[in-house]
C-alpha cells in the first residue's frame, strides 16, 4: 500500500515538474528617459498580483520615472510596459 502512495505522490511531482507550473514572477524598475535604472533600490520582485503594487509604490518613490515590468523566465516586458505614472 505505501509502495502505491508512493508512486501516486512521485507521479503528481512529475506532472507538475513537466507542466512548468509553479510562480511566475516579475521584476519591476524604475528607469529615467535614457533608460537608466535610477537605484538598485527601485527594483522589486512581485508574482502577478502585486504587479499594480510595484508600479505604485514606484510611482510614489520616482513621478518622473517609467515604470519597466519583466517577467523574469523569458526576459520580456508584459503588456503596456513601461508604465507612466498617472
Amino acid at each position: 500500500m505505501k509502495q502505491v502512495i508512493s508512486l501516486i505522490a512521485v507521479g503528481f511531482l512529475l506532472a507538475a515538474c513537466k507542466s512548468g507550473g509553479g510562480p511566475v514572477h516579475y521584476s519591476a524598475k524604475a528607469v529615467n528617459s535614457s533608460g537608466q535604472v535610477l537605484s538598485s533600490k527601485t527594483n522589486i520582485t512581485t508574482n502577478k498580483e502585486g504587479v499594480d503594487l510595484a508600479v505604485d509604490t514606484l510611482c510614489k518613490a520616482n513621478r518622473s520615472a517609467r515604470q519597466v515590468i519583466v517577467e523574469t523566465r523569458s526576459g520580456k516586458p508584459i503588456e503596456g510596459s513601461p508604465f507612466r505614472c498617472r
